[in-house]
């Protein structure tokens, strides 16, 4: 039976800088109706046997890490650049400084691969918006390998949207994908505070998690915590769920939302097919993008087809979807040009 599984990409916990436990991490987040988590903190091995005593029951916990490095940026600025390898164990230990950013960042991608991890580039918005964000689609347009790219990380410093001057990680996805990359978008939270600042670092952990669950938003601030921005990847077997979910992630089939969910999607031959869960009331819009992000149909509904036309713009075709509320979809494209699909070292 085909179904959805929802998960955490990108968190911290006690082993780097995050305020959780490994354990209680997973906690909050099964509280959270999530199904699944991977744990990135900086610069560690984790192997999840060795931290996870007492396993949940209908909850995957899966092995990761995140490394980064410092260049001078198109900017002239000393950047950070972060990436996340899902479902790493190892002992790779990469460059701290670098004099060309995407000779590095390829450099860590090709050690995730090799260590049989997926590769996750984050934040590339990340830093302060009057000198420049860190890096974009300069860097990245020299890396030829394929993989994921957090769209929107809800940390205090993601300024996913951009601004007047910079431009908007989607925008950034959009210039990649237009110039023939294999790139899949994802959501995170980035999480490192899960208890906050007092009272609730006083409480203890069991009410915490009851709090979560009735109403996140008043417990802590937004950046940085739990329950933002996740991934709902597609399984057809309950059996290895760890193996599975990591084989969804390198196909693309997955999507990325901070709220808004899909009851159906299909993609033929000859058309993609979507239905939006209706959600409180708010109206839907449902968005197909073409190359450069141009959009090639609008809907405002809960249901919308589209059917190829052979046109240029169909280069890949991605489907976003929105509500009133601010809740948001993103799929993953659909390459009409014949390039390489799979997240693997090619």
């Amino acid at each position: 039976m085909v179904k959805y599984l929802k998960g955490s990409l990108h968190n911290h916990t006690t082993c780097s800088d995050g305020q959780a436990s490994p354990e209680e991490a997973a906690k909050i987040y099964k509280s959270l109706g999530y199904d699944f988590i991977i744990y990135t903190d900086h610069d560690t091995n984790f192997p999840v046997e060795e931290y996870i005593k007492e396993p949940m029951e209908d909850f995957t916990y899966i092995s990761g890490a995140e490394f980064g490095f410092r260049f001078k940026n198109h900017f002239n600025n000393n950047a950070d650049v972060h990436l996340c390898g899902i479902g790493y164990v190892g002992d790779y230990i990469p460059p701290r400084e670098s004099s060309f950013a995407y000779e590095t960042i390829s450099q860590i991608i090709r050690e995730y691969y090799r260590l049989g991890a997926i590769p996750q580039v984050n934040h590339p918005n990340w830093g302060g918006s009057r000198r420049g964000y860190s890096f974009n689609y300069t860097e990245l347009l020299n890396v030829n390998y394929p993989y994921l790219l957090e769209i929107v990380n809800y940390s205090d410093g993601g300024h996913n949207e951009g601004n007047e001057a910079f431009e908007s990680v989607e925008y950034i996805w959009d210039v990649l994908l237009s110039n023939g990359k294999t790139v899949y978008g994802t959501m995170t939270d980035d999480t490192h505070i899960y208890f906050g600042k007092k009272p609730w670092i006083e409480n203890s952990f069991s009410d915490i998690v009851d709090q979560w669950a009735n109403d996140a938003r008043e417990i802590l601030r937004k950046g940085h915590t739990p329950g933002n921005g996740f991934v709902m990847v597609k399984v057809d077997t309950d059996n290895n769920l760890k193996d599975n979910i990591l084989s969804s992630l390198r196909c693309g089939d997955f999507y990325a939302s901070n709220g808004l969910y899909a009851d159906f999607y299909e993609v033929r031959d000859k058309y993609i097919k979507i239905k939006v869960k209706p959600q409180n009331g708010e109206n839907n819009r449902i968005i197909f993008k073409g190359r450069m992000g141009l959009p090639l149909k609008i809907v405002d509904g809960d249901e919308a087809v589209y059917e190829f036309t052979g046109s240029p713009d169909e280069q890949y075709i991605r489907v976003k979807a929105i509500n009133g509320a601010g809740k948001c979809a993103l799929f993953q494209p659909v390459f009409n040009d014949g390039r390489n699909k799979l997240l693997i070292n090619k």
